[in-house]
């Protein structure tokens, strides 16, 4: 299509060119020629170099060599390095990885150089420098990642620094050797991640396709989580129902969770814990409040006082709920919202861990204590009750709250907001096994999303 183009301005230039010799058409020939010029060159290139995923990192990592050749440079080490990357790629499986995400069939094609001229050569070495990119930062980062959550406020953070890492590595690869180094070091050496990378292997070679997927999600998400390097994190997983606080690489706190309901799931994310509210008001969400509280009250008008709830107008002003003519609203035309006091009572408890996700979920306190006891926990609307709300509090404060914080049951206090120094980042996540107590446990799939 270029050449086309290309010939077809060229032969328009020419007959405006015998047709008209005045100078106006001499410089529309000029520009006619330079549009061609500028035209031709949006097509230059191989298709493949064209198709890099990673031509801003492979350019640089070229910038700083002078543009020498690495994977195709003279000699014996280039081909064994070659050898060694098309090697990992094929066996990294067991990373949960797959091969055909790094264009491994042109890779194992051109391992040998077979004569290759420059300038083909060239474009091969930095195919294979875009897929070593590709292959190392998903074993950094983990693979997939990004259709595994709605929201993420860690890796673009994080995206310069894990760039750069990654160019650095490269720089220290010599031979095949080093190249296997390289990736031994990303992996996390923790036991928990050497016990599903063995269960990997022993459920493939078992040709269980169904465990072999779970743990491959399981694989890449601890990836991911572990390379941010944080020094205090918590776990959310919605399959397992459970909260993990860890620190320095250690698990501190395991609780029980009460996670959202299949018909209101809790959503999937990355985002940090900025505030611990004590005695907090629960402000019930707009799809909550009509679709549940206001057909509930037409039939029965005391609802509010047994829930200790308060009626809010647009303008901030508490309504006494006896003035207003419930059957005259609906879901489209409601002008109020609820807001239910403090106290045990209140459905958030008298401890809230607010969230800086985009999704009205936060981590609280509940006045349903007996839910934890239950096998399936899926009860929410989406927010995440935790059964150690206190325990919580205490790792992230400075003024630690006394065991009798939750047994005080105070009544109608005014919220107290504690901004944290030093956010704590939370990951929800959706991984359907984990290791507990050494052993690989495998939980259902509460969503069907696996």
């Amino acid at each position: 299509m270029g050449k086309y183009w290309n010939g077809s301005l060229i032969f328009q230039s020419v007959l405006i060119f015998r047709q008209e010799r005045k100078g106006r058409r001499v410089i529309w020939l000029l520009f006619m020629l330079a549009a061609c010029f500028l035209f031709t060159s949006s097509f230059a290139g191989d298709p493949l170099d064209r198709k890099l995923s990673n031509r801003s990192l492979v350019d640089r990592f070229y910038q700083k060599r002078g543009g020498a050749a690495f994977w195709f440079s003279t000699g014996p080490v280039a081909q064994a390095l070659r050898g060694q990357l098309v090697s990992l790629i094929d066996s990294c499986e067991q990373l949960g990885l797959d091969k055909y995400r790094y264009a491994f069939e042109p890779l194992k094609a051109h391992l040998r150089d077979n004569g290759l001229d420059p300038e083909v050569k060239i474009v091969y070495d930095r195919l294979y420098t875009d897929v070593a990119i590709s292959f190392l930062k998903d074993i950094q980062c983990g693979a997939g990642m990004e259709t595994m959550l709605s929201y993420d406020e860690f890796s673009l953070k994080y995206k310069q620094r894990d760039e750069a890492h990654l160019l650095e590595i490269l720089d220290t690869i010599t031979s095949g050797t080093s190249l296997q180094q390289a990736v031994d070091k990303l992996l996390p050496a923790t036991e928990d991640y050497r016990i599903l990378s063995a269960a990997l292997k022993q459920a493939a070679g078992s040709g269980d396709l169904e465990r072999s997927a779970k743990i491959k999600v399981a694989l890449n998400c601890y990836r991911w989580i572990s390379h941010f390097r944080l020094k205090n994190y918590a776990i959310v997983n919605v399959p397992s129902a459970t909260l993990r606080y860890v620190q320095d690489d250690t698990t501190l706190l395991d609780m029980k969770i009460v996670a959202g309901a299949p018909a209101t799931p809790t959503p999937r994310f990355a985002a940090h814990c900025d505030e611990v509210i004590l005695y907090p008001y629960w402000n019930v969400p707009s799809s909550i409040a009509v679709k549940e509280i206001l057909p509930a009250l037409k039939r029965a008008s005391g609802l509010l006082a047994f829930l200790n709830m308060q009626v809010i107008d647009k303008r901030g002003n508490i309504v006494d709920p006896a003035t207003v003519n419930w059957s005259a609203y609906n879901k489209h035309n409601f002008p109020y919202r609820f807001r239910q006091s403090t106290g045990c009572d209140n459905a958030l408890g008298v401890i809230k861990f607010n969230l800086t996700s985009p999704f009205s979920v936060y981590l609280h306190d509940t006045n349903m204590k007996p839910a934890f006891a239950a096998d399936k926990r899926y009860f929410s609307h989406g927010c995440i009750r935790i059964e150690k709300p206190v325990e919580l509090a205490n790792y992230l404060l400075t003024d630690k709250l006394d065991d009798t914080f939750l047994a005080a049951c105070l009544k109608d206090q005014r919220p107290v907001r504690i901004a944290l120094k030093e956010p704590l980042p939370v990951f929800v996540v959706y991984v359907t096994v984990s290791v507990e107590a050494g052993q690989v446990v495998f939980y259902d799939d509460i969503y069907q999303l696996r």
